[in-house]
C-alpha cells in the first residue's frame, strides 16, 4: 500500500519534479525557483505547518540539540 503526502492512501503512485525552472542571477548572487503546478498544494500545506522564529535568536547556538528544542517551543 502507498501512503500518499496529504495523508490519502490509494493505490496511485505519482511521480513529479518539484522544479520547473531555476534562474540564477550571478550579479545579484539570487537563486529564482518556479515549482511545477502538481506541487503547489503541497507546498501550500507546508506553509501552513512551519514553524517561525528570528535567526538572531539561534545564530548563537552551537548544538543542533539546543536550537531543536527552541522549535520545539516556539510552536
Amino acid at each position: 500500500m502507498h501512503e500518499a503526502p496529504n495523508g490519502q492512501s490509494g493505490a496511485t503512485v505519482r511521480l513529479t519534479h518539484w522544479v520547473q525552472e531555476v534562474v540564477y542571477q550571478k550579479d545579484q548572487g539570487t537563486v529564482a525557483l518556479r515549482f511545477n503546478q502538481p506541487m503547489i498544494p503541497y507546498l501550500s500545506q507546508l506553509a501552513e505547518q512551519l514553524t517561525k522564529f528570528a535567526m538572531r535568536d539561534v545564530a548563537k547556538m552551537t548544538s543542533f540539540h539546543a536550537i531543536r528544542l527552541y522549535e520545539l517551543l516556539c510552536q
